[in-house]
């Protein structure tokens, strides 16, 4: 059911659920909350072109990969004079990348005064969502003055929302994007692009250093690379892929529910089982990617399930979706993927031999999930003394 409902040209679209994420008093829709295709379509074509792997690359890779060294460096400082928060490092390296991008630039300048922000991210649950709205749309404003007061001609996240901004300013009333538009979607971006991917990169560091024979192998493979490693090099690392793509299938953050509303006259799918229109569907990944009949042992952490071409991935790359599916799949994907590269291959690198600390309780790591998840104790803490 799952890659019927979600592949492009379904006719599943968004349940009236997502209008809930509509922000302040006129209702206005980012590209998240959007249920209308023709509108998300040309939300997404102006923005798809600056999240691809080859504009990442090519302007931000260098500053997503400083970033990603100083928290690793407070982590390493912190894990040997007592016990080093990974949760709290990586919390401040996320927000401080998707800051820089959405030009809100060095707000966090060495990762100070973030508090808050982290106080509108959504964990442990969503916390009072009109506070957050209005935290969020304040966030995104300032985003926006920063970007009309420098050059648009350079290459940013924003130039090109902004120059099409103006450029539809003269057209008629009701198609030109608005500064509250553009302030909530960088908002948007600002919470979509921080916690979740620390989240996924606390969980994978927890679950690698809870399985010592996965925490040898990965640390020998990223001990073999060069210093000033790219992340084209660590496309090509076998291992340590096969584990950021085990930690998404586990602990990817956001595996709730995926409402969706089936199209007019109904829908009839594989097996003869119709649904009649406007019946509201629901997937998540929480449940796909721990289906036994899809991923044997689907509660282990095991990386291997995904080595090779004849690996267990093979036949279930459509069942693999931690970051959505079809056309209203995660925008942000490669730039989570490479902050999840790049923190596991620095961390593995500079924290051989990490251990978790004595102070962690047996339940700090189970999963609350509220659409997204987070580790119940708040923290993760790592030792190297």
């Amino acid at each position: 059911m799952f890659k019927e409902v979600h592949r492009i040209g379904s006719g599943f679209l968004k349940d009236p659920w997502y209008q809930t994420f509509r922000h302040g008093p006129g209702g206005i829709h980012d590209i998240f909350s959007m249920i209308d295709p023709k509108q998300h379509a040309e939300r997404r074509k102006l923005f798809a072109p600056l999240w691809t792997n080859s504009a990442l690359h090519g302007h931000w890779e260098a500053m997503v990969q400083k970033k990603v060294e100083l928290a690793v460096s407070r982590i390493k400082r912190d894990a040997l004079r007592e016990e080093a928060d990974i949760f709290k490092w990586w919390t401040f390296m996320t927000t401080d990348v998707i800051s820089h991008l959405t030009l809100l630039g060095g707000i966090l300048a060495e990762f100070r005064y973030l508090d808050p922000l982290l106080k509108a991210l959504p964990f442990p649950a969503i916390q009072n969502l009109v506070h957050a709205s209005t935290r969020i749309h304040e966030y995104g404003r300032v985003a926006v003055t920063n970007a009309k007061s420098r050059d648009l001609s350079k290459q940013n996240v924003f130039s090109r929302l902004l120059a099409q901004w103006y450029m539809d300013a003269d057209q008629k009333e009701g198609q030109a994007l608005t500064e509250a538009d553009v302030s909530f979607e960088a908002g948007g971006f600002i919470v979509a692009g921080s916690g979740t991917t620390a989240v996924t990169l606390t969980y994978l560091v927890w679950a690698v250093l809870t399985h010592p024979d996965i925490q040898r192998k990965l640390e020998d493979e990223v001990a073999g690379l060069d210093v000033g490693y790219t992340d084209a090099q660590l496309e090509k690392l076998p291992y340590l892929n096969c584990v950021v793509d085990e930690a998404l299938r586990l602990y990817g953050a956001a595996p709730g529910s995926l409402p969706r509303s089936a199209p007019k006259g109904g829908f009839t799918l594989q097996g003869g089982y119709f649904i009649p229109e406007m019946t509201t569907v629901s997937s998540q990944a929480f449940s796909l990617h721990r289906d036994e009949s899809i991923y044997l042992n689907a509660q282990r952490f095991m990386p291997e399930r995904f080595v090779g071409s004849q690996g267990q991935y093979a036949p279930t790359k459509a069942l693999f979706a931690p970051f959505g599916a079809g056309s209203r799949t995660c925008l942000g994907i490669h730039l989570a993927k490479m902050e999840l590269r790049h923190g596991a291959a620095e961390f593995f690198r500079e924290c051989k031999g990490a251990r978790m600390a004595k102070s962690m309780k047996a339940d700090d790591m189970e999963i609350l999930n509220f659409f997204l998840i987070s580790p119940k104790g708040s923290r993760c803490c790592v030792s190297l003394n």
